[in-house]
């Protein structure tokens, strides 16, 4: 039932069902998925981790669950807890990008050499991400590493030679 209120756009009463189904169906690992992805849209951002914490016991190997807490322990500025949750769900999913650029984007306030690792997991993934060659060539400009930057911004004027922040950045890089 309460699917049918989500499909008709009323989370409020969706999130009633919903809630009432989880007191009487406790290992219903979707029920809490759903269940956190309704108070999401509520941004009530700290019942949904805690209801995604419910989906992870029930189904410890669903990455999208860690990553969804972590997204939302990001959100709530739990760094520490974000991080737990962005390493559990590479660990299960090593080729989540997202999860990588985002441990980087967390971890380049105070440790520029760990978010270059994090962000060169994600490039040996998808080595011709723009946006992620944008990133890692900052994070090496960063860490003064200006070689690797750019070797990097190189890499992404190959791709698209049209790339004016590319321009940019390797002319800082020269100052």
């Amino acid at each position: 039932l309460a699917s049918v209120y989500i499909d008709t756009g009323d989370i409020i009463t969706a999130l009633a069902y919903a809630e009432k189904c989880a007191l009487m169906r406790e290992d219903d690992e979707f029920l809490f998925g759903m269940l956190s992805g309704l108070y999401e849209k509520l941004n009530e951002y700290e019942s949904a981790v805690k209801t995604y914490e419910k989906a992870i016991a029930l189904n410890p190997g669903n990455f999208l669950y860690y990553y969804n807490a972590a997204v939302l322990s990001s959100i709530l500025k739990n760094n520490d807890k974000a991080v737990y949750y962005y390493l559990k769900a590479v660990s299960i999913n090593p080729n989540h990008i997202e999860s990588y650029v985002n441990l980087a984007n967390i971890v380049k306030k105070h440790d520029n050499e760990k978010a270059a690792e994090y962000l060169l997991k994600a490039y040996e993934i998808n080595p011709k991400e723009e946006k992620l060659l944008l990133s890692l060539a900052q994070t090496y400009k960063d860490s003064f590493k200006n070689e690797d930057s750019i070797k990097i911004l190189k890499e992404l004027l190959y791709i698209n030679p049209m790339c004016a922040d590319a321009y940019s950045m390797t002319a800082m890089n020269y100052m």
